[in-house]
This record gives structure tokens, sequence and C-alpha cells, in this order.
């Protein structure tokens, strides 16, 4: 892109490099520095994959501006794990959220669960 910052060339780094993670297993972190070099630090950052990645988590957060926002999803007990660790050491709110959705059981309905979401929102200090 001969302007990244623009909108449309922005959306397709994002689309190039950051939705590649979910083919380029551990290799998250580096796919986001590359997608945010040359950009002013995020006000926001959102992870909702390559959480496996070992230091998406440092990266992304050393990428934020101060004060700005970490908001991580995760459906995996390894997820979990890496979420439940980073929030004893840097602080934030996990919440577990949990959806249904009605579904056919035999002659009659019932709520048929999907997978809990844990979620970390947390707010780099200035």
């Amino acid at each position: 892109c001969a302007e990244i910052r623009s909108g449309h060339c922005l959306r397709h780094q994002i689309e190039r490099h950051l939705f590649a993670p979910m083919r380029n297993h551990g290799k998250a972190a580096a796919i986001y520095r590359d997608a945010v070099a040359g950009l002013d630090a995020p006000d926001a950052v959102f992870i909702g994959g390559g959480i496996a990645d070992p230091e998406l988590l440092p990266t992304a957060w050393d990428a934020l501006r101060p004060g700005g926002r970490l908001v991580a999803n995760i459906v995996s007990l390894a997820g979990e794990r890496m979420l439940l660790d980073w929030q004893a050491r840097h602080g934030g709110v996990l919440t577990r959220i949990a959806v249904s959705h009605v579904a056919p059981l035999g002659m009659q309905e019932a709520w048929r669960p999907l997978l809990p979401v844990t979620q970390l929102a947390a707010t780099k200090p200035r």
C-alpha cells in the first residue's frame, strides 16, 4: 500500500496479516508485528485467535499505547490458562460468556450450549 493509514489499505493489511494466524499456527505474534509495523500505537487490541502463541499477548501489550485496552476472547483450555496467568500478572477483568440456542430434541426443543468464551479485558497503565 502506498498509504498504509487509508481505510482501504489498513483493512487490506489487517486481512492479509491478522487473519493469517488461523492458517499459521504459532506465528501470531510475528504476523501481528508485521501488520502494525510503522503505525501509531493502537488505542485497543482485540485478540480472537492465535492465543496459543506465547508471544502474542506480550507483543500486543507492548505495542498498545498507555491507557489503551486489550481484549482477548478464547474457547480452549490452553488459551484460558494463558489468560489466567496473564491476568494474575497484569490485571484486568475475566468474564465467562455462555450462549445457548434452541434446537430440536426428538419431538421437543431444548437449549444447546455453544462453547463458553473466556474474555480478558485489561487497560494498560498510563
